[in-house]
């Protein structure tokens, strides 16, 4: 019994030291200017952070979470967050140019809302690393898209 939780532990834990090396070496290679190290700090992963948090805006601390992925919010805050629509969503094509702790992200931006309306939005925002998270500029999104106004 010992031996098969014993390897049925190192089985799980060699799983995930592949999981991250091999993220680490996508990240590496995908963008140079973030430390392999740090695979949670990709970009598009704090931009779908913010959707979800807006998608999921009635659930319990997901405000926070969405104020800990986003910075520049409006003076009305958390007014958007909490008339939010947005139910589902799809973002693809995304493409980012990072210069050191800043970035750029374009993307495409699929959102149903609960009205049961969809639209497709061209997104263009501004990131930035904070030592800790990328975090994206909440004012282009609310240019780019009334769902955040």
């Amino acid at each position: 019994m010992g031996t098969r939780i014993g390897q049925r532990a190192f089985g799980i834990t060699a799983a995930a030291g592949a999981v991250l090396i091999a993220c680490a070496a996508a990240t590496a290679a995908g963008f140079p200017d973030v430390p392999p190290w740090h695979c949670g700090a990709l970009i598009d992963n704090a931009i779908t952070q913010v959707y979800d948090g807006f998608a999921h805006a009635s659930a319990a601390g997901a405000q926070a979470w969405v104020e800990r992925f986003s910075y520049n919010l409006p003076p009305d805050w958390p007014a958007p967050f909490l008339r939010s629509e947005i139910v589902a969503f799809s973002l693809t094509g995304m493409r980012v140019s990072i210069n050191g702790n800043t970035a750029e992200a374009a993307f495409t931006a699929a959102v149903g809302t609960r009205g049961g309306r969809t639209s497709t939005v061209q997104m263009h925002v501004a990131v930035r690393f904070n030592g800790l998270d990328w975090r994206l500029d909440y004012a282009a999104l609310a240019r780019a898209s009334p769902l955040f106004r």
